[in-house]
């Protein structure tokens, strides 16, 4: 699936029973004073100090107490789901040895209830789902609580036991607990989702809202997932923004990492960066850093991709490559998440190949050689990573979901790269595949299809069958898919223009100049530029290594680059052909860090900065976003726009 299908709300339930006051009798297993202390620094989320403790009454000999606290620690804080499972087990152990395993005590019976509750949980989150299954069916054979049962829908879903999970939940949203009733809405939407029902999921996702009236952050936030699906883009935002202000905060992963997603793929931009930058001041804890870390720095690459910041993307999608989230809290399969996560790093190595055809273009065949040696080393680790992609064509169920609209992390936005990356024959196979499981929503799920189809035909040099599809594909899209829409515009724009209809092309590719300019360089595609010097020898030069340029066109009567070069500034401008400015890029030699820099160096420096500043986004800001005082519109480019998301403001030279 896209974005995170959660499951806070049994978690929430877990945890109010392991808040539960558990000392307060005298003839149960309350426990030494030490074995409080420790407990209560749990109750509290002072790991540290927990473990601390707990570590130390173990020192002295054995304690079911310190054994429980020391799991939980284990699970929630350092995220050692491994350690955590051979702990909590222990403690049961040694407490069926000590009391047996149907204790007549409220008090002991409230501990084998949390002891329980929580191995279930480590199991879930180990996405070990036959045995937690087995321990929740102890559970509620234990207390009888349907609190108890209601948590056996959500491993159904993920064996894919669909008919017996829909029975228990219909059974349960009558439940006259409103907790189980809320879990019961839940589950049945992710029930839905994982069975591939577009219209199902968003009817018991309205009906679960309905229940809690925007005051569950899960219910909200995984309605929002559902509009998404059945692309109902503005209320998805809606309801994520419902989500972050939910006063039950039962969600295992912040709604900030799900609508940063859904803002960049309507090119809000700030907004997207704003959503990523309060996700980065909430704090995580170990069991949730296991589950979501890579999936939230997936957001961020996403992000900076879109913003055509190739190489800060880099250095994270190798993180995310070499480091795939668990899938415990989620309904996406181990397969899915690493099969996401390859191919944002492929499509991130692809985009740096790209950058390095373009500088290379920028400089003389005597400066090319270590250019040559990065490019290749890309391509060999492209190669590599495309390799590792292999093995996940043979999951059928896998190739078709990463086609179906938001059903995995792969946007549609991105999807048609995927053509080059499983090879032609196979991508079409899968598109018609996917065509044909549609049920709902299927004459605007058709215009998805059409346009990656229409991407392929565009590869394939079938100029007539693409124009046909994208035609078809953008009168159909929600118009909130600027990206994708943009995207298509490109490649459309680049048909019409060598079929000789510059009429028709240039309004595209001025549009996607205003929307989307990083389609361009993630596409391979040149833009019609005429470019005009200023008559001196160094604009001349300028101007002839931009002939060679892989983003530009030389050709009269389209857009315009004027280059002013002077000996310590260089300025590279585009405009319409209307005449209006698109962008100017101005290189000062007293701004650049190397020291007695040669005027070639000065050159290539120029012509590297046009590249990555011409063909990304403008990001609309306040001046408050860029601590001003006042709130005034502004414009800034892709890179001053992200320093304080990486963490890289910089100061300028004096």
């Amino acid at each position: 699936m896209s974005f995170l299908r959660r499951f806070g709300i049994l978690l929430a339930l877990a945890y109010q029973s392991l808040c539960t006051p558990v000392f307060a009798l005298e003839n149960g297993y309350s426990g030494t004073e030490d074995e409080r202390a420790a407990k209560q620094a749990l109750d509290e989320s002072k790991y540290i100090r927990a473990r601390e403790l707990a570590q130390k009454i173990l020192d002295k000999g054995p304690s079911i107490i310190a054994t429980f606290v020391l799991s939980e620690v284990h699970a929630e804080f350092e995220g050692n789901l491994a350690r955590a499972l051979f702990l909590i087990r222990k403690a049961r152990d040694d407490f069926y040895t000590a009391f047996g395993p149907n204790p007549n005590d409220v008090e002991q019976r409230l501990w084998l209830r949390q002891i329980l509750q929580t191995e279930a949980n480590i199991l879930g989150a180990m996405d070990s789902r036959e045995e937690q299954l087995v321990v929740l069916k102890q559970l509620f054979d234990f207390t009888q609580s349907n609190q108890h049962r209601v948590t056996q829908i959500w491993p159904l879903v993920k064996l894919r036991r669909f008919e017996e999970a829909r029975t228990l939940g219909k059974e349960l949203i009558s439940d006259p607990d409103y907790l189980v009733r809320l879990t019961a809405y839940n589950s049945l939407m992710a029930v839905e989702d994982e069975a591939r029902k577009r219209r199902a999921g968003y009817d018991w996702g309205i009906a679960g809202r309905q229940l809690t009236q925007g005051q569950s952050c899960v219910i909200s936030m995984n309605l929002a997932l559902a509009c998404l699906q059945n692309y109902k883009i503005a209320d998805a935002i809606q309801y994520d923004l419902e989500a972050i202000k939910a006063p039950d905060f039962d969600c295992s992963t912040h709604p900030y990492a799900q609508i940063s997603g859904t803002y960049l793929l309507q090119g809000e931009f700030q907004q997207s960066i704003s959503s990523l930058l309060s996700l980065r001041k909430i704090p995580r804890i170990g069991i949730q850093r296991v589950q979501s870390e890579m999936t939230i720095r997936g957001r961020l690459v996403e992000t900076l991709y879109a913003l055509n910041q190739i190489p800060a993307a880099l250095d994270r999608s190798r993180q995310i490559a070499a480091n795939t989230d668990r899938t415990g809290s989620t309904s996406a399969s181990t397969e899915n998440y690493r099969l996401r996560d390859l191919v944002i790093h492929w499509l991130i190595l692809s985009a740096q190949i790209e950058r390095s055809s373009e500088r290379l273009s920028a400089r003389p065949l005597s400066d090319r050689l270590p250019l040559y040696k990065e490019q290749l080393a890309l391509k060999l680790e492209r190669s590599e990573t495309a390799h590792l992609t292999l093995p996940y064509i043979t999951y059928a169920t896998l190739m078709t979901d990463i086609a179906r609209a938001y059903y995995t992390d792969i946007k549609p936005w991105y999807m048609g790269q995927m053509a080059e990356l499983l090879g032609y024959h196979i991508f079409e196979q899968i598109i018609e595949e996917a065509r044909a499981l549609e049920t709902d929503e299927i004459e605007t799920g058709n215009a998805y299809y059409d346009a990656y189809l229409g991407e392929l035909r565009w590869r394939q040099g079938k100029d007539e069958e693409a124009l046909s599809l994208a035609e078809k594909a953008l009168a159909a899209l929600p118009q909130q898919e600027r990206l994708f829409r943009a995207r298509i515009e490109a490649w459309k724009a680049d048909t019409l223009w060598r079929q000789g209809q510059p009429e028709a092309a240039i309004p595209l590719y001025s549009h996607v100049f205003e929307q989307f300019p990083t389609a361009f360089r993630i596409l391979g595609l040149r833009v019609p530029i005429q470019i005009e010097t200023d008559g001196g020898p160094t604009g001349e030069l300028i101007a002839e290594r931009l002939q060679d340029s892989p983003r530009i066109y030389p050709t009269d009567g389209a857009f315009k680059l004027q280059i002013d070069a002077q000996s310590e500034r260089i300025s590279l401008c585009l405009f319409y052909p209307s005449g209006r400015r698109l962008s100017c890029v101005e290189t000062k030699l007293s701004d650049l860090e190397e020291e007695n820099l040669s005027e070639e160096a000065f050159l290539a420096h120029a012509i590297d900065r046009f590249h990555d500043h011409a063909f990304a986004p403008l990001v609309d800001l306040t001046q408050s976003d860029l601590h001003s005082l006042d709130g005034r519109p502004v414009q800034v480019d892709a890179a001053t726009a992200i320093e304080d998301l990486l963490g890289e403001k910089k100061e300028k030279k004096h």
